[in-house]
């Protein structure tokens, strides 16, 4: 018996600024440099005792899993997470001003900046972009998109801790409904006190479509008893692929970010 770390999948970040081959692979389009990518405290644990192995480059990261070989020659992963567990990856931003020539941040970028205005209120502690590859959106090379175009407004969410309290900014508010980002997972409901327009939430980590009601006004909201603080501008949740294939072959997850 032998055993191996194989490729399971890659996320990889891009942005239109770079138009030019990277200067150490010839890569054109060549990853944004600019971005950084790490599982989340929970996820390296989680990845440590699976015998998983997370491992960082330019612009993104790979994860490995360990492949145990009997003496047939048959091979399987050691060990595996449930079907409807994810893994967390903080998106960091090394460089901040990037922003000020990236969308959905701002419209324009020359010859004069010009901000968006119209960014989505949010219940979070602060606003973050979320990922995840419920549906990912197969390119001409075998790639995986994240999103249907490049990063949009419709990727902005928020970060709040678990458990939080969640104040309501609708004065009628009278219940919010989570429904989990997950493959499997059914929707929860909260009745909003009526004097203090708050609801305490106690969920386990996971991207949720937070509704408001009445009105079902819509957005989504990222629980996380890792909080994620400093250059974090977004996350990225990995759940096992659809179908039968599982974890294999490897999955190379694509985030475009386009330039204003």
């Amino acid at each position: 018996m032998h055993w191996r770390f194989d490729p399971l999948f890659t996320i990889e970040v891009y942005h239109s600024k770079y138009k030019t081959p990277d200067p150490d692979t010839g890569e054109l389009p060549r990853k944004a440099p600019d971005f950084a990518l790490e599982p989340s405290v929970s996820t390296a644990g989680h990845l440590l005792r699976m015998g998983w192995v997370f491992r960082s480059q330019a612009g993104g990261g790979t994860v490995y899993g360990e492949k145990v070989f009997a003496a047939d020659g048959t091979a399987a992963l050691r060990s595996l997470p449930t079907p409807d567990e994810g893994f967390t990856f903080l998106l960091r931003l090394k460089n901040p001003a990037l922003l000020n020539e990236t969308k959905p941040y701002v419209l324009e970028s020359k010859p004069v900046l010009k901000p968006n205005p119209n960014l989505p209120a949010f219940s979070g502690r602060f606003r973050l972009l979320y990922f995840d590859n419920r549906d990912p959106v197969p390119r001409p090379g075998g790639e995986l998109w994240l999103t249907p175009t490049p990063v949009g407004v419709a990727q902005f969410g928020s970060a709040a801790p678990a458990p939080f309290t969640l104040s309501c900014s609708k004065t009628d508010a009278s219940e919010v409904a989570f429904t989990p980002l997950a493959p499997a997972g059914a929707v929860q409901s909260f009745p909003v006190d009526t004097k203090t327009k708050t609801v305490r939430i106690d969920l386990p980590e996971n991207g949720y479509q937070l509704l408001h009601k009445p009105g079902n006004q819509a957005e989504v909201l990222f629980l996380t008893t890792d909080l994620p603080t400093g250059d974090v501008l977004g996350v990225v949740r990995i759940f096992k692929p659809s179908g039968t294939a599982g974890w294999e072959p490897h999955r190379r997850y694509q985030i475009i970010f386009e330039e204003a």
